[in-house]
């Protein structure tokens, strides 16, 4: 795009950003966090961060040095390297401590398959209903663990697997599909299950709904982190996973009205971001002479 000399869009979720306001990285799933252990882990993290992020800008910065572009600092600096950015969040959901002037929040951009809800989810609810998937890139080894937390829980299960794995049984209580329209579950559930990212989650909290994330790759773990922080879920890392510490979870999220509130309170925060809209007339406005 630069040697093209054609205007370059960065669309990206603004807790990515240098600025985003947040105490600290989540440390993420690694090798090395077994080898070292939790604690140490988690000291000698933000230390070696900084050379994480400039390895995985090097390739870029090696292509931009040939071309007599300048390099970027490192993987965060490189996602925000538009000529203009445009964050797929609101303000609330990810907040940043400083927006340059080529940076605007374009809202939530959701999407959900043409899939029906099964004839289970389209009656009313005798009990709370909770929605699952682990979308495309959620680890399916974590899907075991998840049913048997809510086998023995008075609750409705709808498992989307995205058609990722095939389960020879099924516990009485759940509904598995291949792919659901996430739109007309999410507004069927009382709560949702999902891989940590900012998919589902956003899409689980436009409808009001609390979010629990069982998140394992690093964008996972800050939009995990993002949704935490609203007071609208709770989040679990796919390592430290188990079905008693999913099942007190789900308890908590169900028992306390607080988590549905902020929801609720993100849900409305949301829809004053149309990122339909916003989009249309960002385009317009960079093609308008």
């Amino acid at each position: 795009a630069p040697l093209a000399k054609v205007p370059h869009a960065a669309l990206i979720n603004a807790y990515w950003s240098p600025h985003a306001q947040r105490q600290a990285f989540p440390l993420p799933d690694h090798p090395i966090v077994r080898w070292l252990g939790e604690d140490m882990a988690a000291r000698h993290f933000p230390k070696a961060l900084p050379f994480v992020f400039k390895h995985f800008a090097a390739p870029l910065n090696s292509w931009r040095r040939k071309h007599k572009l300048a390099p970027y600092e490192g993987l965060l600096e490189l996602l925000m390297g538009g000529d203009h950015v445009l964050f797929a969040d609101t303000p609330g959901l990810a907040p940043v401590s400083q927006t340059q002037t080529n940076q605007m929040y374009l809202g939530p951009v959701l999407w959900s398959p043409q899939a029906p809800l099964p004839a289970a989810w389209r009656t009313p609810a005798t009990r709370p209903r909770i929605y699952v998937t682990l979308g495309s890139s959620g680890r399916l080894s974590l899907v075991p663990q998840t049913l048997a937390a809510l086998s023995d829980s008075p609750v409705e299960v709808l498992l989307s697997t995205a058609a990722r794995l095939q389960l020879p049984s099924l516990p009485s209580n759940v509904t598995c599909v291949d792919y659901v329209d996430g739109n007309l579950a999410c507004q069927q559930a009382d709560a949702v299950i999902t891989n940590g990212g900012s998919s589902t989650g956003y899409q689980a909290l436009s409808h009001g709904k609390p979010v629990i994330g069982i998140p394992s790759n690093f964008d996972q773990y800050l939009a995990s982190q993002a949704i935490e922080a609203t007071g609208a879920g709770l989040t679990i890392p796919a390592r430290q996973l188990t079905a008693a510490r999913l099942k007190t979870c789900l308890d908590d999220i169900l028992c306390a009205p607080e988590y549905a509130q902020a929801a609720q309170a993100v849900a409305k925060d949301m829809q004053t971001f149309a990122s339909d809209t916003r989009f249309q007339n960002f385009v317009d406005g960079v093609l308008t002479p």
